[in-house]
């Protein structure tokens, strides 16, 4: 309620609905050819959430792994303040990062 007001339930269904016929899929393929920085965050509190990180991680040297630790779904929301700082380093550090070749 605090978050979308009386229109919760619509939205809950909207963006379910969204992510169940619209969302984008990737294959492990193409994480594998990717060959630009990526960092990808995720959460700490569900096994398969820090899985899935460091697979897509160990795939490709190019991509960065981050975890935000105590974080369910909505980890920029949860703990804003250590997102940000994830985020901020990774672009803080893209020179460094840039000279990493993908595998």
């Amino acid at each position: 309620m605090r978050l979308h007001g009386e229109n919760w339930y619509q939205t809950l269904k909207a963006v379910l609905k969204d992510f169940t016929f619209n969302y984008p899929t990737v294959t492990f393929e193409q994480i594998q050819k990717l060959n630009v920085s990526t960092l990808v965050l995720n959460v700490s509190n569900e096994k398969h959430e820090r899985d899935a990180v460091f697979e897509m991680a160990n795939s490709n040297k190019i991509i960065q792994a981050g975890l935000i630790p105590g974080a369910g779904h909505t980890a920029n929301m949860e703990r804003p303040e250590i997102y940000n700082l994830v985020v901020q380093t990774f672009w803080d550090n893209m020179n460094s990062i840039d000279s990493v070749q993908p595998n």
